[in-house]
């Protein structure tokens, strides 16, 4: 594990350094939340600039830590990686200015004309970043001779859930916000979708250590990645028929057993992960 976090590290220095770069930010946010309180008149809220800094942060970290298991040749991982970086950082640049500023950074209504044009400039940012993700998305799938089969398989379910995120984004624009006319919040989609890409890689990375047979370890990774895409489904459920998050239905039921299935999967998977560490170790002290 430390030699895998030292590689990464080594080979994605950029990819780290603009994650902590968001974390920075993030928390430079929150001395300003607790000292000024959230809403910035007219339209801007520190939370707002917390969340997407944070959230972007913690991403471009996951995607340091999980590439080296992608395998790229040396120029895909380029037209990856320094679009993606360049994308990022212009995130955090817009959405923590404008919202300094008391200005929406995506659906402004109280902005000026300069301020509408940043509004388009972050959503050519937003593209630029889906077509990285894409990108990487069909290189995943072509690959077949990659060495790690189990995070393979596993980071093909974790670009399933982005792309899932993607389609809550694509709603969010077309309701310009996260509230539907039913007074739906349908954010917690994006979140979910977007948190597949650490849920199942997870799962796949607790498999490549525990020994267990390849076929075993494959199927365990189907049910937790189809667990957590059904968790998102179902939500797409509860909020397209005008629930709330908070109200108990057929589909709430449904995500929550959905999310204990993924729970059990991550769970025994941990538990064969540290089995089979304590052999090794065992093994290496009888030696």
């Amino acid at each position: 594990m430390r030699d895998h976090l030292f590689m990464s590290y080594r080979n994605e220095k950029g990819l780290m350094w603009t994650g902590l770069l968001g974390i920075l930010i993030g928390l430079l946010c929150i001395i300003f939340y607790l000292a000024f309180g959230n809403v910035i008149p007219p339209e801007g809220k520190w939370t707002k600039a917390i969340t997407f800094d944070l959230a972007i942060s913690v991403f471009a970290i996951t995607t340091a830590l999980l590439l080296p298991f992608v395998q790229l040749k040396p120029k895909q991982r380029k037209w990856f990686v320094y679009p993606l970086i360049a994308s990022f950082l212009i995130g955090y640049l817009i959405e923590t200015i404008q919202n300094a500023r008391g200005f929406d950074p995506r659906f402004t209504k109280a902005g000026m004309p300069f301020d509408q044009m940043i509004s388009l400039s972050l959503g050519i940012d937003s593209l630029i970043m889906i077509i990285c993700l894409v990108y990487l998305m069909v290189l995943i799938f072509k690959q077949k001779n990659n060495s790690n089969k189990l995070m393979l398989l596993s980071l093909r379910y974790g670009f399933m859930s982005i792309m899932a995120a993607l389609v809550s984004g694509i709603w969010m624009i077309a309701l310009q916000g996260r509230i539907t006319s039913l007074h739906v919040d349908v954010m917690p989609l994006h979140f979910v979708g977007f948190h597949g890409y650490q849920a199942v890689p997870i799962i796949g990375w607790l498999l490549s250590f525990a020994n267990l047979p390849l076929p075993r370890a494959k199927r365990r990774i189907h049910i937790g990645g189809i667990a957590w895409l059904a968790v998102w489904f179902f939500l797409l459920l509860q909020f397209t028929f005008g629930y709330p998050l908070e109200q108990p239905t057929e589909w709430m039921l449904l995500a929550g057993i959905s999310l204990a299935i993924w729970l059990w999967v991550t769970f025994y998977s941990l538990s064969d992960y540290v089995k089979n560490r304590r052999l090794n170790q065992g093994e290496a002290h009888v030696d």
